[in-house]
């Protein structure tokens, strides 16, 4: 009874015999000044807890990765914690919460595991064009050959994005772009499969860079590989000091090269009706490092800017954490520089409307990605609207330091097609 959120939460579970995740701030005493512990004596957590169809309490993750916390309120556990849960029908699930999907702990630790159902409770903080709720979902779906409950809170404008996923396959999902809140909510219902399959790859679907089923006027760049291999190894520590800063404008880039963030480089195009084209662009502080895109669109007016982009970016987060990414991709452009994140002041919506339909999308990487570790790769597809397709709209396949995405029959706008590879580092200190 001195619980009344928990109390209901079981009694419900019970009732409906049903296990439930849920999103709670666990507050535990500690001696002040020994570990870290505040003055005050109290650790505070962002849990996910974990209700069985008893209402029983079995299972609570402590959140690893702390992000947007500028008043320092929420503690992180002495060391990452790994946390399944077994259920009375016969699956294992894996427990993370929101940003922990982009690190290497808890995630691959649970991968290596053989884990393949996750619950993932989220509050995701949507950054459009690229990074979206859905795309991240669907694109770690994809990548682990794993199913994915994802559940945003939709606490604030903007944290929209839940989705049921399967090897990447959307067997259910719900994105909204106008900023309500509270207000964007759905129950979700789907059926997963015990044993997911594992998703269909370029190396199989383009035997010669060609699709067999889909006549195809785009050829793949003799450098960029069409086999499949992505494998899951323990991580390479790196030094602090090799991370990168929030990078300023380069002074070597040309005017209007520049994307809005990071180190970056865009060439610009406007799609349109029955137009095609190749390009190709750079990083010059990051040799080797080269994108091509090959395209050919069926709609668009000929005015709305989109950029082929190759970025190496760190975003950070107050004083806590460092989010450092490679990318190459495709996107729409809110404005002249904004072509990759959303930043402050910019519309959100603006980022979210599309009008270009391409018929075909080939996408590549020829070297530059980083193969020391597990650092994963990941393809991201969203359309007009924020909403994702099943992956078979959208096959990617990696070997060594490339990669390639091809896209093809998709009718809807497209608002982002990118190949993002997350890069480890050592966490900084803990408060």
């Amino acid at each position: 009874n001195s619980r009344p959120a928990l109390t209901f939460l079981s009694c419900l579970a019970r009732q409906h015999a049903t296990y439930m995740v849920y999103g709670a701030v666990d507050i535990q005493p500690c001696q002040p000044g020994k570990n870290g512990c505040p003055k005050d004596g109290w650790k505070v957590y962002n849990m996910a807890a974990v209700l069985d169809d008893n209402g029983a309490l079995i299972q609570k993750y402590w959140k690893e990765h702390i992000v947007l916390d500028t008043a320092g309120v929420f503690n992180t556990p002495a060391a990452p914690q790994v946390r399944t849960f077994n259920t009375s029908f016969g699956v294992r699930f894996g427990l993370f919460i929101c940003f922990d999907i982009m690190w290497h702990h808890p995630t691959i630790d649970l991968v290596e595991m053989g884990v393949q159902h996750i619950a993932f409770p989220t509050s995701w903080v949507n950054l459009p064009p690229m990074i979206t709720s859905l795309q991240v979902q669907q694109g770690f779906s994809a990548t682990h050959n794993l199913n994915l409950l994802a559940a945003n809170d939709a606490a604030a404008p903007g944290t929209s994005g839940s989705g049921l996923y399967s090897s990447g396959t959307v067997l259910a999902s719900f994105f909204s772009t106008k900023l309500r809140g509270f207000d964007d909510q759905k129950l979700l219902i789907a059926k997963l499969p015990k044993h997911p399959q594992k998703r269909t790859t370029n190396s199989q679907l383009l035997p010669n860079g060609n699709s067999s089923s889909t006549a195809s006027s785009i050829d793949t760049p003799k450098e960029v590989a069409t086999s499949s291999s992505l494998s899951v190894t323990k991580p390479v520590t790196h030094p602090t000091n090799t991370m990168r800063a929030v990078a300023q404008k380069p002074t070597n880039k040309t005017a209007g090269h520049y994307c809005g963030a990071g180190k970056s480089s865009c060439e610009y195009f406007h799609p349109g009706p029955g137009k095609s084209g190749s390009l190709s662009v750079s990083l010059p502080e990051r040799p080797g490092f080269t994108c091509h895109l090959q395209y050919n669109t069926t709609a668009g007016n000929g005015k709305q800017r989109f950029a082929l982009a190759a970025v190496d970016i760190e975003v950070t987060f107050g004083q806590s954490w460092r989010m450092h990414m490679l990318s190459c991709g495709v996107q729409m452009c809110y404005d002249d520089l904004i072509c990759i994140l959303a930043v402050p002041g910019v519309p959100q919506m603006k980022l979210y409307d599309s009008l270009a339909v391409f018929s075909e999308l080939k996408l590549s990487v020829s070297g530059g990605f980083n193969t020391t570790d597990d650092q994963f790769i990941m393809g991201f597809l969203a359309t007009s609207g924020g909403h994702v397709l099943n992956s078979t709209a959208h096959q990617w396949t990696t070997k060594g330091d490339s990669a390639q995405m091809h896209v093809v029959g998709v009718s809807e706008p497209l608002m982002d097609a990118s190949l993002l590879q997350r890069l480890w580092y050592s966490p900084p200190k803990k408060r």
